[in-house]
């Protein structure tokens, strides 16, 4: 960039031991910025061992480390415009700055968070809303949101969506489809209240009981918080032979899984964009979704929707539309890696 140097806050990259939701978006912005041979300083409070970073002595608390250690590292290196990509900036120093919100679910529902989470979100979005010179949210469902709570800087918003990691065609992954001895409809997604989990399980239970449905449920991804008794709704509503919690798969044994599967429901309650569902659009399979994140955007996809997430019976409509559907057309170009740091970029630029 001719001398324009970007600084990153990457910490959630050495603090996260999976590459899912935030960290997965920061990891791929991080090897696409790479990629563009860009100027780029990548700041943490511990080492990443795969990549270069300016490492900074740790702080017992988050917040004073970012607000006191991190922009005098960014002012040293003479960063001109910096990137906090996950809720939350420096409040002040001597560069722009940019903000990545990914859903406002901290004010809307903070039940279904983390309370540490929770606190430390609803001291530092409405700051770094505040502070911040543009407001990256990954869908229009977010930016609505946003503009409910905050609308006196609804005019610094920009949309840039997420990617896929099967957008480059899932159908040259080398990995074959998984083989359960059914078939079965896949959830992806860490376990919390916000995914309705619960709720999806007491309509499977229904579809299973009240017709020939021969297709297995399978629920791929990390025990998250406040989901201790969803293994135990498993085995008290006689499900353990149908419903299969598979836990985290890294990305090869996750392509597997959805080149496998017949369909994919997501019940979520709110997503701000919803990578998992994105993936499956990606990997052509049909889809059965509630209207909140990226898939809200482009409704005429051809999605069985499920009007009322809180609905058992909503949800159990939708599941015995799914197997009847075939998966929607899809346009990979637009849901590349590639493309959603090309638009970050674009907005570092802006500051030139």
């Amino acid at each position: 960039m001719n001398g324009f140097r970007v600084g990153l806050d990457v910490r959630i990259l050495a603090n996260s031991e999976r590459t899912t939701g935030v960290p997965l978006y920061v990891s791929q912005l991080v090897d696409y910025l790479l990629r563009f041979n860009e100027d780029t300083v990548f700041f943490t409070d511990r080492p990443i061992s795969t990549i270069q970073t300016q490492t900074l002595r740790p702080w017992a608390r988050s917040i004073p480390w970012q607000q006191s250690v991190l922009p005098l590292a960014a002012m040293k290196r003479k960063v001109k415009v910096f990137h906090g990509p996950a809720y939350s900036i420096p409040m002040w120093g001597n560069f722009r700055k940019i903000v990545t919100i990914h859903d406002a679910g901290f004010i809307k529902n903070p039940e279904w968070l983390d309370p540490q989470v929770e606190s430390y979100l609803k001291r530092m979005v409405p700051l770094s809303v505040r502070k911040a010179d543009i407001i990256i949210v990954p869908s229009a469902c977010v930016q609505e949101d946003l503009a409910d709570y905050f609308p006196e800087f609804f005019h610094k918003t920009e949309i840039v969506p997420m990617g896929s990691r099967f957008a480059e065609s899932i159908e040259a992954a080398t990995a074959g489809c998984r083989n359960i001895g059914r078939p079965y409809l896949l959830h992806v997604g860490t376990h919390e209240p916000r995914k309705n989990l619960s709720t999806l399980l007491q309509a499977y239970k229904i579809t299973i009981e009240r017709k020939d449905f021969p297709y297995d449920l399978v629920l791929v991804g990390m025990d998250g918080w406040k989901t201790r008794t969803l293994f135990a709704e498993i085995g008290e509503q006689d499900l353990t032979r149908r419903v299969r919690a598979i836990g985290y798969a890294p990305d090869e044994e996750l392509v597997r899984w959805y080149r496998g599967a017949s369909g994919y429901v997501q019940a979520a309650h709110y997503e701000g964009f919803g990578i998992a569902t994105l993936d499956a659009y990606c990997a052509g399979l049909p889809i059965a979704a509630t209207r909140t994140g990226w898939i809200r955007d482009h409704g005429d996809l051809g999605v069985t929707w499920i009007e009322n997430p809180a609905d058992v019976g909503s949800i159990e409509d939708s599941l015995r539309q799914l197997v009847n559907c075939t998966a929607p057309p899809r346009d990979l170009s637009r849901w590349r890696w590639h493309s959603v740091a090309e638009g970050h970029r674009a907005l570092y630029q802006r500051f030139l």
